[in-house]
């Protein structure tokens, strides 16, 4: 029937952001201060309209979102937890 593609590849789109939800939500319990995981899984909540809970991750305070570098400040690599789910 005409529309059942759009709603089966929302359905697919929804249920693609919930596993990477489940997956960032992994890698933060693995490693509590991956900046990186919080992020992305705010991008994830985002997407699928919850801006309240992106706010959480984005704005939660971390020592190790900014690291020192020799003469300036650089965003700090991604962890290996979160590597494996990019």
């Amino acid at each position: 029937m005409p529309g059942e593609s759009g709603t089966r590849e929302a359905d697919e789109q929804q249920a693609d952001l919930d596993r990477k939800i489940e997956e960032y939500t992994q890698a933060i319990a693995l490693d509590p201060q991956d900046a990186d995981a919080y992020y992305n899984r705010g991008l994830a909540y985002a997407h699928i309209g919850d801006p309240d809970q992106a706010t959480a991750d984005w704005t939660r305070p971390s020592p190790t979102w900014i690291r020192p570098s020799s003469s300036t400040h650089s965003l700090r690599k991604p962890t290996p937890s979160v590597a494996r789910l990019l």
